[in-house]
């Protein structure tokens, strides 16, 4: 199950999920409650789900993930976005 949560990067200033998709977005919403705007940053750190776990806090499973969310979101806007790139890259 913990290969269903993943942390990801904005490459670019829209949301990963469809708006459209009410159930995606409000998972989206629910899992990132750091992304309060419109618009996601270029290289704004995130959480997605796949598969079924929906009902899950992921937060208890991994929190090796919360605290590298944390930790990633604590760094200069510019930083994130290099990070964004490089894990494009590979």
């Amino acid at each position: 199950m913990s290969n269903d949560i993943e942390l990801c990067y904005s490459k670019s200033n829209i949301y990963p999920v469809n708006p459209n998709n009410e159930q995606a977005f409000a998972t989206f919403q629910q899992d990132n409650p750091h992304i309060n705007s419109a618009f996601v940053s270029a290289g704004t750190p995130f959480i997605m789900r796949s598969g079924n776990t929906n009902g899950t806090n992921w937060r208890q499973e991994r929190p090796e993930l919360v605290c590298t969310l944390n930790q990633i979101q604590s760094l200069p806007q510019q930083a994130k976005r290099n990070i964004a790139l490089m894990d494009d890259m590979f």
